[in-house]
């Protein structure tokens, strides 16, 4: 176990549980791509936060955070694909 990640484990006491209660108590929501979305667009991170993700990450292989959400409401402008003939 890396030192890095001995100290995420002791903040979280091996507690996947405790992490995911802290995210979605502060509002995240766990996609079914296994990445967390923020509450809002101008939701700030707090080291709470980003521990309880990084663990998240590190110990059960979640996926991370998803780009805040932008005013075009996706994770920026949407692109159009086009087919080939």
């Amino acid at each position: 176990m890396s030192q890095a990640f001995a100290e995420l484990y002791s903040q979280w006491e091996g507690d996947d549980d405790e992490a995911i209660l802290h995210l979605v108590k502060r509002g995240f929501r766990l996609e079914r791509d296994w990445t967390w979305s923020r509450p809002n667009t101008d939701f700030v991170l707090s080291d709470r936060d980003n521990s309880a993700i990084r663990y998240l990450i590190d110990e059960w292989d979640f996926d991370g955070l998803r780009p805040a959400l932008t005013e075009q409401g996706a994770a920026g402008p949407r692109r159009r694909k086009f087919r080939q003939s």
